[in-house]
C-alpha cells in the first residue's frame, strides 16, 4: 500500500518513526553513527531487486512531529497535482 513511512533519528539514543502522519512503533536507536551505504528496493549486496515504487526519498537533519505532518502535506499536495497522490 502507498504511504509516507520516515524514522527520525533526533538524538544519539532516541529515534521516532512515522507512517503517514502517525506515529509508529520502533525500536531503541544506536548509540553510535555507523558509516555505510542506504540500498533502496534491494538487497544490502544489491542482489536482488524489487519492482515497487518510490515516489520520494530525502535525508537531512531531525524533524519534529509537526514538521513530518508538514513534509506529508506538501509532498501529498505535489504528488496529487500531478496525478499521482500517494497516500492510501
Amino acid at each position: 500500500s502507498a504511504a509516507y513511512f520516515a524514522i527520525n533519528r533526533s538524538a544519539n539514543n532516541a529515534m521516532q518513526s512515522y507512517i503517514n502522519k502517525t506515529a509508529a512503533a520502533h525500536t531503541t536507536a544506536s548509540t553510535g553513527l555507523t558509516n555505510g551505504s542506504i540500498s533502496l528496493l534491494s538487497k544490502a549486496d544489491l542482489s536482488n531487486f524489487c519492482a515497487n515504487e518510490i515516489s520520494v526519498f530525502a535525508t537531512g537533519g531531525s524533524l519534529t512531529a509537526s514538521e513530518h505532518g508538514l513534509l506529508v502535506d506538501a509532498i501529498e499536495t505535489y504528488m496529487d497535482s500531478n496525478g499521482k497522490g500517494i497516500l492510501a
